[in-house]
């Protein structure tokens, strides 16, 4: 599931707790972590910066890598039938996308 949020959140959100307890800042940094590596970019930049919009390059061997897990990212829609239907988060990304 993704979710989008409830417009609740605010630039730099729990970055107090970041800058404050060392058990907080390892898990957001191991967080960050995963996210650069498997999708191009990392949370907290999000958080601070609040960004209007993010752009991940999928050039090289790490790119080619990250595309891939873009390109594997599903959602279930669920029909009028009830069935749930398999489809992609990003179907616009395909093998020849470079951002």
């Amino acid at each position: 599931m993704v979710f989008t949020g409830q417009g609740s959140q605010k630039k730099g959100m729990g970055m107090d707790l970041y800058n404050k307890s060392i058990p907080a800042r390892q898990i957001w940094d191991a967080a960050d972590n995963h996210f650069q590596h498997e999708y191009g970019f990392r949370i907290t930049d999000i958080i601070r910066d609040n960004p209007q919009s993010l752009t991940v390059y999928f050039g090289g061997t790490d790119g080619r890598r990250i595309c891939a897990n873009y390109m594997a990212l599903t959602a279930n829609r669920i029909g009028p039938d009830g069935r749930a239907t398999k489809i992609k988060l990003f179907p616009d990304i395909d093998e020849y996308t470079m951002r």
